[in-house]
């Protein structure tokens, strides 16, 4: 035996989904860009470096096609077919964590944390935002209130998918209902005193 890593052929977009994969995994596992080498990412793919290379002229390129998949997925999994949230979005998102926790880490974990890369994470931050601030503000007590409850129930959302991924994802139905309840909470709070 020489030690040589021996690949078997593969359609090009298929190897290229492969090595999204094995970034993805390798990133989320050893603590994001700066500490994973392209050495760890062939591990985990069962590649070569060169055949990285063949596909990705770097390791941040590689980097941002693993951010960039983890956001489409993300978007599609909580969004309906018009891109707006619905009752079901807190249960899919959680589905999705369950299946992908390392795209998952990767986004809210990893990249946000990034100098070269946060600017990504800051847009797809925003745009949840954005997302939740109209079913915030048809019940809160005034603009400002709305757009606190919107970044609020965003920040929670995130943060406890993140502790609940940590914990050994218990029961995902019954962790999206009680997610339910802490975003019904702060939608209480936004409302007016009564």
């Amino acid at each position: 035996m020489t030690g040589r890593t021996v690949t078997r052929r593969m359609p090009r977009e298929q190897r290229r989904e492969q090595l999204v994969d094995a970034a993805t995994t390798a990133f989320a596992r050893t603590g994001g860009y700066p500490r994973t080498s392209l050495e760890e990412i062939a591990a985990e793919a069962g590649v070569t470096a060169a055949i990285i290379y063949r596909h990705f002229t770097s390791k941040a390129e590689l980097y941002q096609a693993a951010i960039d998949r983890a956001c489409l997925r993300l978007f599609h999994t909580a969004t309906d077919a018009d891109g707006e949230l619905t009752d079901l979005s807190l249960a899919r998102m959680l589905t999705w964590a369950s299946a992908e926790p390392a795209a998952f880490r990767l986004l809210f974990r990893y990249a946000r944390l990034e100098p070269e890369f946060s600017h990504d994470i800051e847009q797809l931050w925003s745009s949840m935002v954005g997302a939740a601030r109209p079913h915030v503000a048809a019940i809160a007590s005034s603009p400002a209130w709305a757009d606190w409850g919107a970044h609020l129930n965003t920040t929670v959302v995130i943060e406890s998918i993140l502790v609940w991924l940590d914990s050994g994802s218990p029961d995902p139905a019954e962790a999206a209902a009680r997610l339910a309840l802490t975003v019904t909470g702060i939608e209480q709070a936004v409302r007016a005193p009564s």
